[in-house]
Protein backbone atom coordinates (compact mmCIF):
# COMPACT_ATOMS: atom_id res chain seq x y z
CA UNK A 1 0.00 0.00 0.00
CA UNK A 2 0.71 3.70 -0.45
CA UNK A 3 1.13 3.43 3.73
CA UNK A 4 3.40 0.64 3.88
CA UNK A 5 6.10 2.33 1.34
CA UNK A 6 5.69 5.67 3.16
CA UNK A 7 6.44 3.81 6.24
CA UNK A 8 9.85 2.34 5.02
CA UNK A 9 11.15 5.67 3.89
CA UNK A 10 11.49 6.48 7.24
CA UNK A 11 11.79 3.39 9.08
CA UNK A 12 15.68 3.65 9.86
CA UNK A 13 16.11 -0.07 10.21
CA UNK A 14 14.19 -0.94 6.77
CA UNK A 15 17.72 -1.12 4.66
CA UNK A 16 19.16 -3.27 7.42
CA UNK A 17 17.01 -6.62 6.72
CA UNK A 18 16.52 -8.67 3.32
CA UNK A 19 13.23 -7.60 2.29
CA UNK A 20 10.74 -10.02 2.88
CA UNK A 21 8.86 -8.99 -0.22
CA UNK A 22 10.94 -8.89 -3.04
CA UNK A 23 10.78 -7.14 -5.99
CA UNK A 24 12.77 -5.66 -9.49
CA UNK A 25 13.60 -2.27 -10.00
CA UNK A 26 13.18 -0.75 -13.56
CA UNK A 27 14.56 2.66 -14.95
CA UNK A 28 12.42 3.79 -17.32
CA UNK A 29 14.10 7.18 -18.87
CA UNK A 30 14.56 9.39 -22.30
CA UNK A 31 18.67 8.24 -22.56
CA UNK A 32 19.62 8.06 -26.14
CA UNK A 33 18.33 4.96 -27.61
CA UNK A 34 21.62 4.63 -29.91
CA UNK A 35 23.13 3.78 -26.60
CA UNK A 36 22.77 -0.07 -26.69
CA UNK A 37 26.41 -1.98 -26.07
CA UNK A 38 29.91 -0.33 -25.36
CA UNK A 39 31.68 -2.00 -28.61
CA UNK A 40 29.90 0.41 -30.63
CA UNK A 41 31.42 3.69 -28.71
CA UNK A 42 29.59 6.58 -30.98
CA UNK A 43 26.04 5.14 -29.77
CA UNK A 44 27.32 4.02 -26.45
CA UNK A 45 28.25 7.31 -25.87
CA UNK A 46 25.25 9.34 -27.69
CA UNK A 47 24.01 12.46 -25.64
CA UNK A 48 20.95 12.89 -27.41
CA UNK A 49 18.88 11.95 -24.12
CA UNK A 50 15.68 13.86 -24.93
CA UNK A 51 11.92 13.17 -25.89
CA UNK A 52 13.06 9.59 -26.25
CA UNK A 53 10.09 7.49 -25.95
CA UNK A 54 9.25 4.01 -25.03
CA UNK A 55 6.83 4.22 -28.23
CA UNK A 56 4.14 6.07 -29.71
CA UNK A 57 0.20 5.14 -29.60
CA UNK A 58 -2.40 6.93 -31.87
CA UNK A 59 -5.50 6.17 -30.15
CA UNK A 60 -8.70 8.26 -31.13
CA UNK A 61 -6.73 10.51 -33.09
CA UNK A 62 -4.36 11.56 -30.51
CA UNK A 63 -0.57 10.70 -30.53
CA UNK A 64 0.21 9.12 -27.38
CA UNK A 65 4.40 9.50 -26.26
CA UNK A 66 4.71 6.32 -24.18
CA UNK A 67 6.84 6.79 -20.92
CA UNK A 68 6.33 3.78 -19.27
CA UNK A 69 4.08 0.95 -19.98
CA UNK A 70 4.77 -1.73 -16.38
CA UNK A 71 2.88 -5.05 -16.06
CA UNK A 72 1.94 -4.89 -12.54
CA UNK A 73 2.36 -5.81 -9.96
CA UNK A 74 4.33 -3.34 -8.62
CA UNK A 75 5.20 0.40 -7.71
CA UNK A 76 6.30 3.49 -9.59
CA UNK A 77 9.34 5.06 -6.25
CA UNK A 78 11.08 7.66 -7.66
CA UNK A 79 10.15 10.05 -10.47
CA UNK A 80 12.95 13.11 -11.90
CA UNK A 81 12.22 15.30 -15.27
CA UNK A 82 13.31 18.37 -16.80
CA UNK A 83 12.46 20.47 -19.73
CA UNK A 84 13.46 22.93 -22.01
CA UNK A 85 10.95 25.43 -23.57
CA UNK A 86 7.51 25.02 -22.28
CA UNK A 87 7.07 21.45 -22.29
CA UNK A 88 6.92 21.36 -18.55
CA UNK A 89 3.75 23.32 -18.50
CA UNK A 90 2.12 22.59 -22.07
CA UNK A 91 2.49 18.89 -22.61
CA UNK A 92 -0.44 17.10 -21.15
CA UNK A 93 0.71 13.94 -18.74
CA UNK A 94 -1.56 11.07 -18.17
CA UNK A 95 -0.72 8.72 -15.67
CA UNK A 96 -2.91 5.40 -15.75
CA UNK A 97 -3.54 2.95 -12.87
CA UNK A 98 -4.43 -0.42 -13.67
CA UNK A 99 -6.10 1.17 -16.40
CA UNK A 100 -7.78 3.75 -14.72
CA UNK A 101 -7.21 7.72 -15.29
CA UNK A 102 -4.95 8.42 -12.02
CA UNK A 103 -3.45 12.31 -13.21
CA UNK A 104 -4.13 14.27 -15.77
CA UNK A 105 -2.65 17.78 -16.11
CA UNK A 106 0.70 19.41 -16.57
CA UNK A 107 4.51 17.08 -16.29
CA UNK A 108 5.61 20.05 -14.04
CA UNK A 109 2.59 20.09 -12.08
CA UNK A 110 2.45 16.34 -11.26
CA UNK A 111 6.00 16.37 -10.57
CA UNK A 112 6.67 19.09 -7.89
CA UNK A 113 3.78 21.25 -8.43
CA UNK A 114 1.88 19.74 -5.31
CA UNK A 115 -0.73 17.88 -7.20
CA UNK A 116 -0.59 14.78 -5.35
CA UNK A 117 1.82 16.44 -1.58
CA UNK A 118 3.78 18.58 -1.01
CA UNK A 119 7.91 19.02 -0.25
CA UNK A 120 10.09 17.24 0.57
CA UNK A 121 8.32 14.00 -1.56
CA UNK A 122 7.19 16.77 -4.32
CA UNK A 123 9.89 19.09 -5.04
CA UNK A 124 12.27 20.79 -7.62
CA UNK A 125 16.26 21.98 -7.09
CA UNK A 126 18.04 24.31 -7.30
CA UNK A 127 15.36 26.52 -5.28
CA UNK A 128 18.15 29.25 -6.74
CA UNK A 129 17.01 28.53 -10.79
CA UNK A 130 14.05 29.79 -12.14
CA UNK A 131 11.22 27.44 -12.00
CA UNK A 132 11.14 26.03 -15.34
CA UNK A 133 14.57 24.94 -15.67
CA UNK A 134 14.75 23.09 -12.46
CA UNK A 135 15.28 19.18 -12.18
CA UNK A 136 12.13 18.00 -10.52
CA UNK A 137 11.23 15.12 -8.09
CA UNK A 138 8.33 13.01 -6.86
CA UNK A 139 10.04 10.35 -4.61
CA UNK A 140 5.76 9.66 -3.36
CA UNK A 141 5.18 5.89 -3.92
CA UNK A 142 2.28 5.25 -6.41
CA UNK A 143 1.86 1.27 -6.18
CA UNK A 144 -0.50 -0.19 -8.91
CA UNK A 145 -1.94 -4.18 -8.46
CA UNK A 146 -1.93 -4.62 -12.83
CA UNK A 147 -0.16 -1.74 -14.53
CA UNK A 148 0.75 1.56 -14.95
CA UNK A 149 0.67 3.73 -18.43
CA UNK A 150 2.18 6.92 -18.26
CA UNK A 151 2.52 9.12 -21.78
CA UNK A 152 2.57 12.42 -22.46
CA UNK A 153 0.26 14.31 -25.73
CA UNK A 154 1.00 17.39 -27.07
CA UNK A 155 -1.49 20.19 -26.76
CA UNK A 156 -2.04 23.23 -28.98
CA UNK A 157 0.03 25.32 -26.56
CA UNK A 158 3.16 22.66 -27.06
CA UNK A 159 5.87 24.61 -28.78
CA UNK A 160 9.69 22.77 -29.64
CA UNK A 161 11.47 21.99 -26.05
CA UNK A 162 12.80 18.91 -24.61
CA UNK A 163 11.88 16.96 -22.31
CA UNK A 164 14.16 14.68 -20.12
CA UNK A 165 13.22 11.96 -17.41
CA UNK A 166 14.72 9.41 -15.66
CA UNK A 167 12.15 7.09 -13.69
CA UNK A 168 12.00 4.29 -11.62
CA UNK A 169 9.68 1.56 -11.06
CA UNK A 170 9.13 -1.74 -8.76
CA UNK A 171 8.13 -5.14 -9.78
CA UNK A 172 6.98 -7.53 -7.65
CA UNK A 173 6.85 -11.32 -8.08
CA UNK A 174 3.05 -12.71 -9.43
CA UNK A 175 0.79 -12.75 -6.64
CA UNK A 176 1.94 -9.85 -4.56
CA UNK A 177 -0.97 -8.57 -3.18
CA UNK A 178 -0.96 -4.68 -3.85
CA UNK A 179 -3.22 -2.10 -3.24
CA UNK A 180 -3.47 0.87 -6.25
CA UNK A 181 -3.37 4.49 -4.96
CA UNK A 182 -6.50 5.82 -5.94
CA UNK A 183 -7.62 9.52 -5.02
CA UNK A 184 -9.57 7.95 -1.54
CA UNK A 185 -6.42 5.77 -0.68
CA UNK A 186 -4.09 8.83 -1.71
CA UNK A 187 -6.51 11.39 0.54
CA UNK A 188 -6.51 8.46 3.21
CA UNK A 189 -2.64 8.15 3.64
CA UNK A 190 -2.65 12.35 3.96
CA UNK A 191 -2.09 12.28 7.55
CA UNK A 192 0.91 9.81 7.01
CA UNK A 193 2.33 12.04 3.83
CA UNK A 194 2.54 14.95 6.11
CA UNK A 195 4.63 12.81 9.02
CA UNK A 196 7.23 11.69 6.60
CA UNK A 197 7.74 14.91 4.64
CA UNK A 198 8.45 16.65 8.42
CA UNK A 199 10.47 13.27 8.99
CA UNK A 200 12.62 13.56 6.18
CA UNK A 201 13.38 17.45 7.38
CA UNK A 202 14.70 16.25 10.28
CA UNK A 203 18.74 17.01 10.61
CA UNK A 204 20.82 14.13 10.59
CA UNK A 205 22.64 15.75 13.14
CA UNK A 206 19.53 15.71 15.44
CA UNK A 207 20.15 14.34 18.85
CA UNK A 208 19.28 9.90 18.72
CA UNK A 209 19.26 8.17 22.08
CA UNK A 210 21.88 5.87 22.75
CA UNK A 211 25.18 4.90 24.75
CA UNK A 212 27.95 6.31 23.51
CA UNK A 213 31.50 5.70 22.57
CA UNK A 214 33.53 8.65 22.00
CA UNK A 215 37.15 8.06 19.93
CA UNK A 216 38.08 12.50 20.06
CA UNK A 217 41.82 12.45 20.59
CA UNK A 218 45.00 14.20 18.73
CA UNK A 219 46.58 11.49 16.84
CA UNK A 220 49.94 11.50 15.96
CA UNK A 221 50.84 10.23 12.39
CA UNK A 222 50.54 6.91 11.99
CA UNK A 223 48.80 6.34 15.61
CA UNK A 224 45.44 4.74 15.77
CA UNK A 225 42.41 5.25 18.06
CA UNK A 226 40.57 1.77 18.26
CA UNK A 227 37.39 0.96 20.84
CA UNK A 228 35.22 -1.78 20.89
CA UNK A 229 31.59 -1.85 21.50
CA UNK A 230 29.33 -4.86 22.83
CA UNK A 231 26.09 -6.06 21.54
CA UNK A 232 23.18 -6.66 23.84
CA UNK A 233 21.32 -10.40 23.73
CA UNK A 234 19.83 -9.22 20.59
CA UNK A 235 21.84 -7.48 18.89
CA UNK A 236 22.55 -3.66 18.86
CA UNK A 237 23.16 -1.16 16.29
CA UNK A 238 25.07 2.48 15.56
CA UNK A 239 22.36 4.73 15.06
CA UNK A 240 24.41 8.23 14.21
CA UNK A 241 27.84 9.17 13.95
CA UNK A 242 28.95 12.42 14.92
CA UNK A 243 32.82 14.03 13.93
CA UNK A 244 34.28 17.67 13.86
CA UNK A 245 38.13 18.89 13.15
CA UNK A 246 36.81 22.35 14.52
CA UNK A 247 35.21 25.03 12.63
CA UNK A 248 37.48 24.95 9.89
CA UNK A 249 38.71 21.56 9.14
CA UNK A 250 41.44 21.25 6.96
CA UNK A 251 41.24 19.67 3.76
CA UNK A 252 44.33 16.92 4.45
CA UNK A 253 42.95 16.21 7.66
CA UNK A 254 40.00 15.08 5.96
CA UNK A 255 41.30 13.08 3.71
CA UNK A 256 44.69 11.58 6.09
CA UNK A 257 42.11 10.50 8.52
CA UNK A 258 40.70 6.84 8.14
CA UNK A 259 37.93 5.54 9.79
CA UNK A 260 37.52 1.68 10.30
CA UNK A 261 34.54 -0.44 11.62
CA UNK A 262 34.08 -4.14 12.19
CA UNK A 263 31.17 -5.90 12.74
CA UNK A 264 31.02 -9.53 13.88
CA UNK A 265 34.81 -9.83 12.87
CA UNK A 266 34.53 -8.37 9.50
CA UNK A 267 36.07 -5.06 8.65
CA UNK A 268 33.22 -3.57 6.18
CA UNK A 269 34.19 0.22 6.39
CA UNK A 270 37.23 1.79 5.52
CA UNK A 271 37.52 5.58 4.20
CA UNK A 272 38.68 8.72 4.79
CA UNK A 273 36.61 10.60 6.83
CA UNK A 274 35.69 13.79 4.41
CA UNK A 275 34.62 11.17 2.29
CA UNK A 276 32.88 8.80 3.94
CA UNK A 277 31.04 12.07 5.53
CA UNK A 278 30.49 13.02 1.82
CA UNK A 279 32.56 16.24 1.82
CA UNK A 280 35.63 15.16 0.08
CA UNK A 281 38.66 16.76 1.12
CA UNK A 282 37.46 19.85 0.56
CA UNK A 283 34.85 21.02 3.35
CA UNK A 284 31.09 22.18 2.09
CA UNK A 285 28.42 22.95 4.26
CA UNK A 286 25.30 20.40 3.29
CA UNK A 287 22.11 18.67 4.51
CA UNK A 288 20.66 15.50 3.46
CA UNK A 289 18.84 13.04 5.33
CA UNK A 290 21.38 10.27 6.10
CA UNK A 291 24.53 12.78 6.23
CA UNK A 292 24.88 16.72 6.61
CA UNK A 293 28.23 18.88 7.13
CA UNK A 294 27.14 22.07 9.03
CA UNK A 295 28.46 25.79 8.89
CA UNK A 296 30.21 25.13 12.35
CA UNK A 297 32.36 21.89 11.30
CA UNK A 298 30.31 19.07 12.72
CA UNK A 299 29.86 15.93 10.16
CA UNK A 300 27.05 13.69 11.44
CA UNK A 301 25.76 9.95 9.77
CA UNK A 302 22.53 8.17 10.79
CA UNK A 303 23.06 5.55 8.56
CA UNK A 304 21.83 2.24 10.78
CA UNK A 305 24.30 0.04 11.51
CA UNK A 306 23.86 -3.45 12.83
CA UNK A 307 25.85 -6.48 14.62
CA UNK A 308 24.71 -9.12 16.25
CA UNK A 309 27.87 -9.25 18.73
CA UNK A 310 30.67 -6.80 18.52
CA UNK A 311 31.54 -3.99 16.82
CA UNK A 312 35.07 -2.27 16.68
CA UNK A 313 35.64 1.49 15.52
CA UNK A 314 39.18 2.93 15.11
CA UNK A 315 40.21 6.56 13.54
CA UNK A 316 44.22 6.16 11.93
CA UNK A 317 45.95 9.39 11.42
CA UNK A 318 48.04 8.14 8.00
CA UNK A 319 49.25 11.71 7.78
CA UNK A 320 52.54 13.20 8.19
CA UNK A 321 51.34 15.76 10.75
CA UNK A 322 49.39 15.74 13.85
CA UNK A 323 45.10 15.38 13.52
CA UNK A 324 42.86 17.26 16.16
CA UNK A 325 39.59 15.61 16.80
CA UNK A 326 37.59 17.18 18.80
CA UNK A 327 34.34 14.75 18.28
CA UNK A 328 34.13 11.71 17.73
CA UNK A 329 30.82 10.05 18.91
CA UNK A 330 29.05 6.58 18.08
CA UNK A 331 26.04 6.51 19.35
CA UNK A 332 24.61 2.56 20.12
CA UNK A 333 21.26 1.47 20.76
CA UNK A 334 19.15 -2.12 20.86
CA UNK A 335 18.22 -3.84 17.77
CA UNK A 336 16.88 -7.02 16.52
CA UNK A 337 19.62 -9.39 14.71
CA UNK A 338 17.90 -11.58 12.54
CA UNK A 339 20.45 -14.41 11.23
CA UNK A 340 18.08 -14.83 8.54
CA UNK A 341 17.39 -11.40 7.51
CA UNK A 342 20.07 -8.65 8.93
CA UNK A 343 22.88 -7.05 7.35
CA UNK A 344 25.93 -5.29 7.62
CA UNK A 345 27.21 -1.98 6.53
CA UNK A 346 29.54 -1.44 4.45
CA UNK A 347 31.33 1.42 2.81
CA UNK A 348 34.42 1.60 0.38
CA UNK A 349 36.30 4.29 -1.12
CA UNK A 350 39.10 4.84 -3.83
CA UNK A 351 40.70 7.62 -6.14
CA UNK A 352 41.33 8.01 -9.82
CA UNK A 353 44.29 10.48 -9.97
CA UNK A 354 45.27 12.35 -13.04
CA UNK A 355 42.27 10.97 -15.06
CA UNK A 356 42.05 11.83 -19.08
CA UNK A 357 38.89 13.19 -20.76
CA UNK A 358 38.72 11.07 -23.57
CA UNK A 359 40.73 8.05 -24.28
CA UNK A 360 40.95 7.35 -28.50
CA UNK A 361 39.03 10.53 -28.92
CA UNK A 362 35.53 8.97 -27.31
CA UNK A 363 34.42 9.25 -23.35
CA UNK A 364 34.95 6.47 -21.60
CA UNK A 365 32.76 4.23 -18.33
CA UNK A 366 34.59 4.40 -15.15
CA UNK A 367 33.64 1.39 -13.05
CA UNK A 368 33.20 1.92 -9.51
CA UNK A 369 31.85 -0.12 -7.65
CA UNK A 370 30.85 -4.09 -8.23
CA UNK A 371 28.89 -6.10 -5.93
CA UNK A 372 28.01 -9.11 -5.20
CA UNK A 373 26.00 -11.49 -3.01
CA UNK A 374 22.58 -10.36 -1.40
CA UNK A 375 22.16 -6.87 0.12
CA UNK A 376 21.34 -3.11 -0.94
CA UNK A 377 23.36 -0.15 -2.44
CA UNK A 378 22.00 2.51 -0.59
CA UNK A 379 23.98 5.59 -1.56
CA UNK A 380 27.62 6.68 -3.79
CA UNK A 381 29.05 10.07 -3.74
CA UNK A 382 31.42 11.30 -6.11
CA UNK A 383 34.20 14.36 -5.80
CA UNK A 384 35.09 15.84 -8.44
CA UNK A 385 38.44 17.83 -9.33
CA UNK A 386 39.27 19.58 -12.69
CA UNK A 387 42.89 19.93 -14.01
CA UNK A 388 41.32 22.53 -16.56
CA UNK A 389 40.55 26.50 -16.28
CA UNK A 390 37.13 25.45 -17.56
CA UNK A 391 35.66 22.35 -17.59
CA UNK A 392 31.57 21.55 -18.41
CA UNK A 393 29.86 18.57 -16.65
CA UNK A 394 27.06 17.45 -14.44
Amino acid sequence: TVESLLRDMIDPDANTYLAKTTFTSRQWSSTDRRTKTPDDPEGWFGNGDSNKFLRYDEVGGERRKVMIDAKGPGALVRWWNTCSGDHGTSLKLVVEIDGVKFYEGSVFRFASGGALCGAPLSDSQPQGNGYDRRGHDLYLPIPYAKSLLVYVVETPETKSGCLFYNIETRTYADGTSVEPLTKDALARAKPLIDRVNAELMRPAAAPVEGRTTSLAATLKPGERLEKTVFADADGAAVRQLICSFGPDPKPQHLRSTVLEISFDGERTVWAPVGDFFSVGCRYSKYESYFTSASSDGLLAARWTMPFEKEMRISLKNVGNEPVKVARFDAVVAPYRWDAARSLHFGAGWHSLLRVPARLNGYPFDVNYVELTGEGYLVGTSVALFSRQLSWWGE
